[in-house]
């Protein structure tokens, strides 16, 4: 059995460093290398290859070549541990973007708070509606370039809030989706009123669904299962647009697609609008 002493420094260590010296050779991240299932446990069988023999009344390591023929059997074994560090390398980037994508989330559900407690805006979607506004769904979705093959670097994550926080391009962007929601749904509730494509020159006519005298029901909440007792509310313009059906959680309500035409108008609201009109006009 041919016997080679290593060097003074110990041999675990010099297994270690080896593994580095290959991992920089074959273009790889040497934790990667090391995390690999094929190279770790030809690590740990080395590593028991490894015993202290006394000369001279010294203890020195050495290998048994005959059992452990290192660079042999990774050579062998080169694709296999390719393979492998490319599924962990794929497994730590879908992990990285999708904790990514959830703290964009987060910074988005902060944004939408802040409009909501501010007073720019009259009218606001729920939350679940501003998330598809087209600038919000790009800054949500957007695919960060995070680099996976260290695991020293970090990406900053936080780079949404502030950009949420301070640039005026997004600002202005978000600004002109609200507005452009806020009218297409008063086109819709208009037409549930039965006054579609309604028009007017004046700016201070107000728009059939934002007028006092204008409620409307939750379809969905307002026929809740026999085991739910929440009565369907009656809502103004506002109200409606922020609805989220009581019958859903607010994760659940988050999934389902807020719609124009689960509301209709509130008949007992209607049928008094209408006889106060007609009793002012008798009266006159």
């Amino acid at each position: 059995m041919s016997i080679v002493f290593l060097p003074a420094c110990s041999s675990v260590v010099s297994l270690v460093c080896s593994a580095r010296k290959l991992a920089t050779d074959a273009g790889w991240n040497a934790d990667d290398l090391l995390n690999t299932s094929t190279y770790s446990s030809l690590h740990q069988s080395y590593t028991t290859c490894l015993e202290t023999i006394s000369k001279g009344g010294k203890h020195s390591f050495f290998v048994r070549k005959k059992c452990c023929n290192g660079n042999k059997d990774v050579r062998l074994l080169l694709t296999k541990i390719d393979a492998e560090i490319l599924s962990q390398v794929e497994k730590k980037g879908r992990r990285q973007k999708a904790h990514a994508q959830q703290i964009r989330r987060t910074d988005i559900t902060r944004h939408y708070d802040r409009i909501v407690e501010g007073e720019n805006y009259p009218v606001i979607p729920n939350l679940a509606e501003f998330r598809e506004l087209p600038i919000v769904k790009a800054l949500q979705d957007r695919d960060d370039a995070m680099p996976v093959l260290s695991n020293t670097t970090k990406a900053n994550t936080r780079v949404l809030e502030s950009e949420l926080k301070r640039s005026e391009l997004i600002g202005g962007m978000i600004d002109s989706d609200l507005k452009s929601w806020v009218q297409t749904a008063l086109v819709a509730f208009d037409s549930i009123l039965g006054k579609p494509k309604w028009k007017s020159a004046s700016m201070k006519v107000l728009h059939p669904a934002e007028r006092v005298t204008a409620r409307f029901i939750c379809s969905v909440c307002s026929s809740p299962p026999k085991t739910c007792t929440t009565f369907a509310e009656s809502l103004d313009f506002r109200e409606a647009c922020a609805h989220e059906c009581v019958r859903y959680s607010r994760k659940a309500a988050g999934k389902r697609k807020w719609r124009a035409d689960q509301f209709v108008p509130d008949q007992k609201v209607q049928h008094a609008s209408t006889w106060a009109e007609t009793h002012r006009l008798h009266q006159g």
